[in-house]
């Protein structure tokens, strides 16, 4: 009677291990599921909206093969969405409003921007695109709700059915382990020596199992129904072993995504509130001096700061495009010529050198007579020198120095940029290159700027087969950011 109670506590048990592979599939279909949703939303925002965007500002037709491209891609990567049985299952009629907000307002909307044929600075298409991007934070919003959110709360529930199981399978053990104490009470009296000792083992796996040892097996080699209780039990550890390892493996892959997805919003807020905190000062002063125009103000007084002014948000607004460029995998387009570096590490130095005097910095130059040939585009090697040395009269400390020595050595050209500033911690020394980063210290995070220019060098610099790092002996100690570029 015993043996029989085993028994069927060995089918319950396999049927709640069934149970949790199917759970272990929903949690891989509900995976499959919440990606499809990530990555037509980015489609959505970076390749659908762009083209858009960047004709209105170019009148370059090209983007709208960008688009055409990017609607397919977008139309296929929704009927991948809304053909998952999971997306299918959440709730009627979410392909038809999705597809409404894509085709109807975005799509349509786009087309009549590519129909223009004077884009740049046309009202018309400049009311269009605010209103794809205030549609586009609509779309994004709702399948938030619709989607994101039910797949999530799909998610937690899976979770509690793999912790009911956990729960259900230590009764399991508990039970297993009564059954075999009374097993081993009722048979001692005619059996002892023939059962106390398998019995004992199967109880002592069950104990370790119990404990948290799911490698724990009973050794019983009896020959009769004993050894088959055995083996049953082993089938069952080895099976529910398996299903532990693959939740363990699902929940690191859980873990993992969820926070890719948790540090991908934290710099989507930090860009933003930094984008925001960058054109509010400039475009501020330039509405202060327009004022002071608009009052009778010489335009000589004002008109060289405004173009000053426009020229930063220009440049901040190109290198954002510029990685958007590089994101989008479209890379560098170099103009290659052959060139003197000594005239451009001198170009360079003379348009930082007013902005290093007021600021109280001492810049130097370390290079030799000779010319420093070189076979590469000019125009991109000057903006890469501009962002290091630009850089480093940011954070100089006034009275403070910065150094620039250029040679060469064998087939490559070495350049150097050292200064005498905040430093840089060793932890940031990786990191400083990665696109938005910013060094954890309130001083570079109160300097100002988005933290591409040095992303854009480092692909500058990459582009012409060379290599960029940094050095630094701590905070407080300076830093060295070196290049070097094959010479042809």
């Amino acid at each position: 009677m015993s043996i029989l109670i085993l028994a069927m506590d060995y089918v319950r048990g396999y049927g709640i291990f069934l149970t949790s592979k199917r759970n272990l599939a929903t949690v891989s279909d509900l995976q499959v599921a919440y990606a499809a949703s990530e990555h037509l939303r980015a489609l959505i925002v970076f390749d659908l909206i762009m083209p858009a965007n960047d004709y209105i500002s170019t009148a370059d037709p090209g983007y709208k093969t960008e688009f055409e491209k990017a609607l397919v891609k977008t139309n296929r990567a929704a009927d991948q969405l809304l053909g998952n049985k999971i997306i299918t299952d959440l709730e009627s009629g979410l392909g038809r409003e999705l597809q409404t907000g894509l085709r109807q307002i975005i799509v349509g909307k786009s087309r009549r921007i590519f129909a223009l044929t004077k884009p740049v600075g046309n009202p018309l298409g400049m009311k269009l695109m605010r209103e794809i991007d205030a549609q586009a934070h609509r779309l994004n919003e709702w399948m938030e709700e619709k989607i994101d959110a039910p797949l999530k709360a799909r998610l937690g529930r899976v979770r509690q059915d793999f912790e009911n199981f956990g729960r259900l399978v230590n009764l399991i053990f508990l039970f297993s382990t009564a059954v075999s104490f009374l097993l081993s009470y009722l048979f001692a009296v005619w059996a002892a020596g023939r059962i106390s000792g398998p019995i004992g083992k199967l109880e002592a796996a069950a104990q370790k199992m119990r404990d948290g040892d799911l490698a724990a097996r009973a050794d019983i080699r009896t020959g009769d129904e004993i050894e088959n209780l055995g083996q049953a039990f082993n089938a069952m550890a080895q099976n529910v072993k398996a299903s532990f390892d693959d939740l363990k493996n699902r929940e690191a892959d859980l873990r993992q995504a969820g926070a890719a997805l948790e540090r991908a919003n934290r710099v989507k807020t930090e860009f933003l509130s930094m984008f925001s905190r960058e054109m509010q000062s400039p475009l501020a002063v330039v509405k202060q001096h327009i004022t002071a125009l608009a009052e009778g103000a010489p335009a000589a007084d004002h008109l060289p700061n405004i173009k000053k002014l426009c020229g930063h948000v220009a440049e901040m607004i190109s290198g954002i495009f510029d990685v958007l460029r590089l994101e989008r995998g479209q890379g560098l387009t170099l103009n290659k010529e052959l060139l003197n570096m000594n005239n451009v590490i001198s170009k360079v130095a003379g348009d930082l050198e007013e902005e290093a005097a007021v600021r109280e910095v001492k810049l130097k130059l370390d290079r030799p007579e000779t010319p420093l040939p070189l076979e590469g585009d000019e125009a991109k090697l000057e903006r890469a020198l501009t962002n290091l040395i630009g850089n480093a009269v940011k954070f100089a400390p006034a009275g403070g120095w910065i150094l620039v020595r250029a040679q060469q050595e064998d087939s490559r050209l070495r350049v150097e940029v050292s200064d005498n500033g905040i430093g840089i911690a060793a932890a940031d020394l990786e990191k400083v290159f990665e696109k938005f980063y910013q060094a954890d210290n309130p001083y570079v995070k109160n300097a100002g700027g988005l933290g591409l220019g040095l992303t854009i060098a480092r692909e500058i610099i990459e582009a012409h087969g060379g290599k960029i790092w940094a050095e630094s002996a701590g905070l407080g100690r300076g830093a060295k950011l070196t290049f070097t570029l094959p010479i042809m």
